[in-house]
């Protein structure tokens, strides 16, 4: 236990000290009142709040799982907090750290995140990530992951949680646990602190390490025409190369791209482009010299070749004059 010489206040006990001299009544650890705990505090999201302790004394804090001790090093203020607090009145995930965030992009709405004082905190980013727990050996993904530096607290949108990653939570009074729908495999485990369930911290990981799918870059033939088709799915793939009677064993049958991710991403807001086009068909890019209809079928007119624009949409164009 840390204080400032002089001062007399307590700060955080380890639980088994908290348990033998903690008193009978409530008492909430965010202002310091009796009465209520901090799950009903009117300042819980309140970041400009401090109680007169917390504004003139640093504290440290060190959590372990196993025996429930922490620690966890403070400024005056800035508080640093690694937990993940499941919310399920949240919209979606929120963090105060961008480094959380697998892919990002400038928020440019005039969106807020209210909190319960009433008060609305700016967003800056907005993107998806995935994290990884180094207790349990799957994957997550936070889609709608939005970050909002005056927020202290990383909140995790308990209804966003469970559709991303076809999980369910169930609560129990002393701890809480998220599993899959269809094996009821454990995904993460968490506790009750302060009247309020926490996870873990989390670490980021690489979206191609985040999912067993094979590399594209193992199959050149996939990653030449998964681009030049507008990245579909790798059964569709298949599909049009088979038809364009065009080679395609030993595809993978899962794979995950920036390119993928990002035209998933429908809702997030476009990414500013300096591109300008004057004419029709002004920006066209495509290889028509020695495979040009390869992507056509033999069944294909003479003098038609497929393009695609940075706008990701394919089509076909007639050709004045083949190239050699």
């Amino acid at each position: 236990m840390f204080r400032e010489a002089g001062e007399s206040w307590p700060v955080i006990i380890p639980n088994q000290e908290l348990s033998q001299t903690a008193p009978p009544t409530k008492s909430c650890q965010i202002c310091g009142k009796n009465g209520h705990i901090a799950l009903d505090c009117w300042n819980r999201y309140n970041q400009e709040y401090q109680t007169q302790p917390q504004a003139h004394a640093s504290q440290m804090y060190h959590h372990n799982n196993a025996s429930g001790d922490a620690t966890m090093l403070a400024t005056p203020s800035i508080v640093v907090d690694p937990l993940w607090y499941p919310d399920s009145g949240a919209s979606h995930h929120i963090t105060h750290d961008d480094s959380t965030l697998s892919t990002k992009n400038t928020y440019t709405g005039s969106d807020k995140v209210n909190i319960g004082n009433g008060t609305g905190l700016n967003i800056h980013h907005v993107g998806h990530s995935y994290l990884h727990c180094p207790k349990f050996s799957k994957t997550v993904i936070l889609n709608n992951l939005l970050h909002v530096p005056s927020i202290t607290k990383k909140l995790l949108s308990v209804s966003q949680f469970a559709r991303d990653n076809h999980v369910f939570f169930e609560f129990y009074p002393n701890f809480c646990t998220v599993k899959t729908q269809g094996t009821r495999e454990t995904v993460l485990q968490g506790q009750l602190r302060g009247g309020l369930y926490v996870f873990p911290p989390m670490h980021k990981v690489q979206p191609a390490l985040a999912f067993s799918a094979e590399k594209s870059s193992s199959h050149p033939r996939f990653t030449l025409w998964h681009p030049r088709l507008g990245h579909p799915s790798p059964r569709i793939l298949k599909v049009a190369l088979r038809n364009s009677h065009i080679p395609c064993n030993n595809f993978p049958d899962s794979v995950l791209s920036d390119s993928y991710c990002m035209g998933k991403a429908h809702e997030l807001p476009f990414i500013n482009s300096n591109s300008e086009y004057h004419t029709p068909l002004q920006l066209v890019f495509s290889d028509v010299t020695a495979q040009f209809s390869m992507g056509l079928g033999p069944n294909s007119l003479p003098g038609t070749g497929r393009f695609k624009s940075e706008t990701g949409c394919s089509g076909i164009k007639n050709l004045p004059k083949k190239r050699s």
